[in-house]
């Protein structure tokens, strides 16, 4: 992932991760730079970093392509390695003859705790 440095990116993480939200859930870019133009904080970053320069469209598109991609990428995250715990651990029972029944039962156990394990990890940064 690499480290973003435009208007978008400089924001506070409360009022990117709004913006994300609002991405996913197919608000209008239009809307959106209204709404971030309109927000106090961001026009104190504007006016300090920026010359007061508002954030415009464009802004809002390189944004989607770099830190709100990468956003979307670690919300799947922990789907993801749950997935392919799973998929890892698809095989049927290993263990054969006496005493098996008790072993493979532990491996299931053993494999639905990973399983749990991974879902409860959080995304990585």
């Amino acid at each position: 992932m690499t480290a973003r440095r435009g208007k978008i990116a400089r924001l506070p993480l409360a009022i990117r991760q709004e913006l994300n939200t609002r991405l996913r859930n197919g608000e209008e870019g239009k809307q959106l730079v209204l709404w971030l133009n309109g927000l106090p904080a961001v026009q104190e970053i504007l006016a300090v970093q920026f010359k007061g320069k508002p954030i415009a469209e464009s802004n809002l598109s390189n944004w989607k392509a770099g830190g709100y991609a990468d956003w979307l990428l670690e919300q799947m995250a922990p789907q993801t390695r749950v997935s392919q715990v799973l998929e890892i651990n698809r095989e049927t029972d290993l263990f054969e003859g006496p005493g098996a029944e008790a072993l493979n039962q532990q491996r299931r156990r053993l494999r639905e705790e990973m399983a749990r394990k991974a879902a409860q990890q959080p995304a990585p940064i």
